[in-house]
């Protein structure tokens, strides 16, 4: 089935949404696809940034956000013997927002969905692209779903927010430039289980 969609968004993690989000409301005619099935479960990029707070200013969001989150005025870096190694405040930032939101990214992922679905586009979840070529006319995509079949949408523009990993810019042969940073760093999502109570005979955690 051919469809004359614009432009099909690829991805639906905060990029991709926010990115349908802002074409949608300009007036630009969009898909936007997910091979998962909902959002993600994790807190992954929980960090949201001042700038980041005045982009969803400018679309009445960031109060909405600022109300769900955690405010952080300032991090501390410390070494595995409890001895500071920095402080820093984000006080001083020339920004409506002086300091950093804490917001699982999950949560991120429902809020902008929502967001989009208000001005009129839902994010087609688990539909796959599976492969694409470009004509004279723009972008050939072919899509898959869960349930078997495809479908063929003619976009004239395709916009890869997939991840760095993106299958869309391993197909095209583009380069992820940058370094690696020579720390490892780990980041997880745990249930925190606090041992049983004292005089407590059965061994059960108390959660």
């Amino acid at each position: 089935m051919a469809t004359d969609t614009q432009v099909l968004v690829v991805g639906a993690g905060p990029v991709g949404l926010f990115m349908a989000a802002e074409l949608n409301r300009h007036g630009v005619s969009c898909r936007i696809v997910d091979k998962n099935d909902g959002p993600t479960h994790a807190s992954r990029a929980a960090s949201i940034q001042a700038r980041t707070l005045e982009i969803l200013d400018s679309v009445s969001l960031a109060d909405e956000f600022v109300q769900v989150g955690n405010i952080c005025h300032a991090t501390a870096t410390y070494t595995s013997d409890h001895k500071l190694i920095k402080y820093l405040t984000f006080d001083e930032l020339d920004s409506a927002f002086p300091f950093v939101l804490q917001l699982p990214q999950s949560q991120t992922e429902r809020m902008v969905a929502r967001y989009l679905a208000r001005l009129g586009t839902e994010v087609e979840r688990r539909v796959e692209l599976v492969a694409f070529e470009q004509d004279e006319d723009g972008v050939r995509a072919t899509l898959q779903p869960a349930d078997g079949g495809q479908e063929t949408a003619h976009v004239s523009y395709l916009i890869a927010c997939d991840g760095a990993h993106s299958p869309v810019r391993h197909a095209l042969g583009v380069s992820f430039s940058g370094d690696d940073y020579p720390t490892d760093f780990m980041m997880a999502d745990v249930r925190r289980l606090r041992r049983p109570a004292q005089g407590a005979r059965d061994g059960s955690p108390n959660r």
